[in-house]
């Protein structure tokens, strides 16, 4: 038997915990991964970067929206109840926003590209549900589901360096790379 080290086992605690909360895919197909594991996941795995860590979950998270929606405010109310300091901020105005917070949220159907570049100057690292942000450079982390319905953390190692942060080799073993 495999034993597993401390950032592992921790990874999949959080993900045994949250294993029955899986559904399929959401009628647009984006947000695959339910809220409430995506936040719990985004902020296990935040706590392992080497510049977010000493801030201990203090964190100040932008949910980026396109519209207003009651799946907006799950986000930000799951960032709240795991301790997280979150609002919701519209895309017009998310650049604005950059100077106060450590973290953005990308939400399906946001210019990611309009904003990344604003993110890697601030060093605010960038995840999102929707794991396509990943993929396409726009985002340094994203969630998707596998073909059994785990879900598979997407980490794009060329963003997260732009935006100034890493993780050890541990958590990124966990993820699909990309860059």
């Amino acid at each position: 038997m495999r034993a597993h080290p401390p950032i592992q086992r921790a990874l999949l605690r959080t993900l045994a915990l949250w294993f029955g909360l899986f559904v399929a895919a959401n009628a647009d197909g984006t947000m695959a991964v339910p809220v409430k594991l995506q936040i719990a996941l985004f902020t296990k795995l935040l706590g392992y970067d080497s510049k977010l860590a000493p801030l201990a979950g203090k964190w100040r998270v932008a949910v980026v929206h396109k519209v207003a929606t009651d799946e907006v405010e799950a986000v930000v109310a799951a960032f709240r109840a795991a301790g997280v300091k979150a609002e919701a901020v519209d895309a017009a105005t998310a650049v604005k926003k950059l100077d106060q917070v450590d973290v953005v949220y990308l939400f399906p159907g946001v210019d990611a590209a309009a904003l990344a570049p604003n993110c890697a100057k601030r060093g605010v690292i960038t995840v999102s549900g929707d794991a396509g942000f990943a993929e396409r450079g726009l985002a340094s982390m994203g969630l998707a589901l596998k073909a059994d319905g785990r879900p598979q953390v997407v980490i794009n190692v060329s963003r997260l360096k732009l935006e100034g942060h890493d993780f050890p080799a541990q958590v990124l073993g966990l993820a699909k790379i990309v860059r």
